[in-house]
This record gives structure tokens, sequence and C-alpha cells, in this order.
């Protein structure tokens, strides 16, 4: 977790700041030539020490809220709509002011604003044209986080992901994951949650597409990684619709329970109820 470091950063800065202050100040009581000066230099130090201890305070405390909000917090996407570098640096790391569109199957399309500490090696996704993915608040959409290290992964599973001879098959009310089109047909999603056997899958992605099933639950686009007897660990697309009380479930790194086909393992379903 980025946040984490930078407070870890601030901290160990600080604690130098008192260390070398402490020594300053106790030379300066040896040396009367110099005491006073001595002293007025430990004394800057030490007050530069609990400026960074403050601000590491308060990266401790947004580190905490990041780690919350990963937990429970809801999915969704931001786009970027403006961007300015403040000039502010840490840890070498430019501050950026970004202006972001957020969207969520909670809260809908909002606008806000936000100051991070980027770090460089993700400095090239904000040209990209690429959404970042954010995690926010159920009550409170001005509190979100965006998960940078979630930035680095691509944006989207590719076919070539999907074992060969596999058809993802998107439609809400049906199967998340479809085998080959021919079997995946005759597969229903209540079929494979009352005989499939029971698997799990690891969220990679999770992207609210605006719309709901017939249930009324709104609809996802995921990156599942699946194991598929006979093809080991794959990534594959799916599409779903997630009931409400559920879509904490979806942040990137959990697994879901799944229901997989005893005759065609390619066709697997997600079992809310076991959550």
């Amino acid at each position: 977790m980025f946040e984490g470091r930078l407070s870890i950063w601030l901290w160990f800065t600080a604690l130098i700041m008192f260390g070398v202050a402490g020594v300053l100040y106790y030379v300066g009581q040896q040396q009367s030539v110099v005491r006073d000066s001595m002293t007025l230099t430990a004394a800057l130090m030490a007050g530069v020490g609990v400026l960074l201890c403050l601000w590491g305070l308060k990266w401790t405390r947004k580190g905490k809220q990041v780690a919350r909000l990963k937990e429970s917090g809801v999915p969704g996407q931001a786009t970027i709509t403006s961007m300015r570098q403040t000039g502010m640096y840490l840890n070498e790391q430019p501050q950026i002011e970004l202006g972001l569109q957020i969207t969520t199957s909670i809260h809908g399309t909002y606008q806000a604003k936000v100051k991070e500490f980027v770090p460089l090696m993700l400095l090239g996704t904000l040209t990209s044209g690429r959404p970042l993915p954010v995690m926010v608040d159920q009550a409170d959409p001005t509190k979100f986080a965006i998960a940078w290290e979630q930035s680095l992964q691509p944006a989207a599973a590719m076919p070539s992901a999907v074992p060969a001879g596999a058809a993802p098959r998107y439609a809400s009310d049906a199967a998340a994951l479809a085998g080959p089109a021919a079997a995946a047909a005759s597969v229903s999603k209540e079929q494979l949650l009352a005989t499939g056997r029971d698997g799990e899958a690891k969220v990679i992605s999770a992207t609210p597409t605006g719309e709901v099933d017939t249930s009324g639950n709104p609809v996802f686009d995921f990156v599942l990684e699946v194991e598929i007897p006979g093809s080991g660990r794959v990534q594959a697309p799916a599409r779903a619709g997630v009931p409400a009380d559920r879509i904490a479930h979806l942040a990137p790194g959990k697994t879901v329970p799944m229901k997989v086909d005893r005759n065609n393992p390619a066709a697997m379903a997600v079992d809310w109820d076991r959550i």
C-alpha cells in the first residue's frame, strides 16, 4: 500500500530529525561559543520533526481509511477530466490534483477532486486514457480511494485468456461464465446452482455497467481468475447481476464461491447465497 510506505518514510525521517537535534543540542551545551546557534538549530530541526510526525499521522490515518475502503467499499471507475501538478513532492513522488468523474453502481456518476502523490511508475496511467479503479464508501461518496495497485493490471481479460474452445456468455440472468457454446446453451444458472460442484474464483476486476438485471440487481462486468479442471488457472470475463448487499465482496483480490457444471467444467456461476 503506497500510503503505508509514505507514512513509514515520514516517521523514519522525523526520527532522524529528532536524533540530529539531540546531538546538536548536546554539542552546543559543551561548547559555550556556539551554544546559542546550536540550540537554535536543534530547536528548528526538532520543529521539522514534529511537523513530519503530524504529516506521518495524517498519512497513517489515510492508509487505514484506504484499507477500510478496499475491504468494504463499492468498486467503481474514475475517468480523469483534469489534472495539474501542485509542485509538491514526497519521497520524489509528485503530487497531482485530479479532477475525476466517478461511477459506481450505487452512487451513479458524480464529479470529484483529489490530490494524490502518484508513484513514479504509475504516472503513465494518468495519460493512458484508461479509467482508474476506485473504491468508494457506501454511505459517503466523497470518501474514496484510488486503487493504484489495480491500475498495474491489464484493463480487461482478452479472449486468449479463456481456455481453448470456451466462449464467454454475457447474460446477467444466465451462467456467469459459460463453456463451449453448444454445451452452455442448455445450462441455466438455476441448474448450475442446484447441481454444480463447489468452486471459487478470485476477483481481478469488477466494473459496473450501469444496467440492472431482471431482478433489479446492478450488473457488473468481471474479470475472474478461475481454476478449470484440465486447463489450470485462467482469467476469463463474465457479466452478472450482483445483489446490493454483496457488492462489497467484489473488491479485487477477494474470492467468490462458484458452482461448476459437472459435465462441462468451463460452465459456472457465482453462488451469491454462499457469501
